[in-house]
């Protein structure tokens, strides 16, 4: 994990991220074309992905189950 110097945020490389969500590396990238997905910072040429981001991302999907009337 990449930590940036100046806001201390910790940063995943895609592979990191990829590995944390559990999908391939190939899902990020398309995600990231059709604009959705978790959020992402781009130093350069490369994605990364702050752990915050990656927690949104997660919790904005999670699904409540039903309860039995």
């Amino acid at each position: 994990m990449y930590q940036s110097a100046d806001t201390q945020v910790p940063l995943f490389t895609e592979e990191e991220a990829a590995n944390e969500l559990r999908v391939k590396r190939g899902t990020l990238r398309n995600w990231r074309c059709k604009g959705i997905g978790p959020a992402y910072v781009k130093l350069g040429r490369h994605p990364f992905y702050p752990r915050e981001g990656i927690k949104d991302f997660i919790e904005s999907r999670l699904v409540q189950p039903e309860q039995e009337a």
